[in-house]
């Protein structure tokens, strides 16, 4: 059965960007990233999420391994903002055009800033979610840094 493709992987086809899908069992009451990691035989540190934020004026993304907690106070440092919080999920799909648990830094609806931790640096792939809930996308790390044009950031408390 062929996989209908994501904004997100229609985009990285597009500019040529290789990447691996990987299927796993999406429950919303349990988005525990160790089970997620146990059942595809991955390393827990090459999960990471994607986190939408907005401040007064502006959205970004934020990148971060999935067992770590995001600092709001370092991401309202980088977008020039007193205050930053999390996207509501209801406004997530309007906003940048993925629903919670499917939120992918490529292939997002409008243009912002995506951050991505220094921790990734240290990597040589990640997975990230593909623009659709149970559905990751293996990539290289430079190739996704590329993909949604993401500067690196310390945004991790």
């Amino acid at each position: 059965m062929l996989m209908k493709k994501t904004n997100a992987l229609r985009w990285l086809d597009l500019h040529n960007i290789n990447y691996t899908t990987i299927s796993y069992q999406y429950n919303s009451n349990d988005l525990n990233v160790l089970h997620i990691a146990k059942q595809n035989n991955l390393d827990a540190s090459t999960l990471y999420k994607t986190l939408a934020l907005q401040g007064t004026h502006s959205i970004c993304l934020a990148v971060i391994n999935a067992q770590e907690r995001l600092s709001l106070k370092k991401i309202a440092s980088l977008m020039q903002q007193k205050k930053v919080e999390m996207i509501p999920a209801a406004h997530l799909l309007n906003k940048i055009g993925y629903q919670r648990g499917a939120c992918s830094p490529v292939g997002i609806k409008k243009t912002c800033k995506v951050y991505i931790s220094t921790e990734a640096k240290k990597l040589e792939s990640i997975c990230v979610n593909a623009g659709k809930r149970g559905l990751l996308m293996q990539i290289k790390v430079a190739d996704l840094l590329r993909a949604c044009s993401g500067q690196w950031a310390d945004i991790c408390l």
